[in-house]
């Protein structure tokens, strides 16, 4: 065909979940190259050029497939039941939200002593101790956006609670 007249360089390489190897074309394609036994030698590999069509065209970019073959790991991780999750997160109360950098966090029974406030590119903006149900926090110096509040406590990192300022 005549697409196949354009040379189909080789780019970027990803091991994928299904264990093979896709490398992209620099340039517009709408294939991906596919290496199907990425453990063998040479052309026991089973390569093959333009072997897996994208729905469209392709510039320059891979998926972005998530390395979930890690491996054990070295120590065991602290895991929280989904529900004690969803518990902690709808528990805070934030309120008004949008605000304009002065709003009220309800904490309920939550055992927090301390909230910080991130900007949506993840910079401490502020931190400050809260000792009461209900703490009123202005951050009105602050410019419109995005923000996340973390709580912390002596038993439990609270998940964040994202909130709006409008001037």
């Amino acid at each position: 065909p005549k697409e196949f007249d354009i040379p189909n360089y080789f780019y970027l390489a990803q091991l994928a979940p299904d264990g093979k190897i896709y490398v992209s074309v620099p340039g517009t394609s709408k294939y991906l190259h596919v290496v199907n036994e990425p453990n063998k030698k040479g052309k026991a590999c089973n390569f093959v050029q333009r072997g897996f069509t994208l729905a469209g065209n392709n510039y320059t970019t891979m998926p972005n497939f998530p390395n979930f073959r890690l491996g054990a790991a070295a120590t065991p991780c602290n895991v929280v039941a989904s529900e004690d999750i969803e518990k902690e997160k709808t528990n805070i109360k934030l309120y008004p939200n949008p605000n304009d950098g002065t709003f009220t966090i309800d904490i309920g029974e939550n055992k927090v002593n301390r909230l910080s406030i991130y900007d949506v590119n993840g910079r401490l903006v502020t931190s400050q101790v809260v000792d009461n149900q209900l703490n009123t926090i202005n951050i009105s110096h602050l410019s419109n956006g995005i923000y996340y509040c973390r709580f912390i406590g002596n038993e439990v990192d609270i998940m964040p609670v994202k909130f709006t300022i409008i001037h």
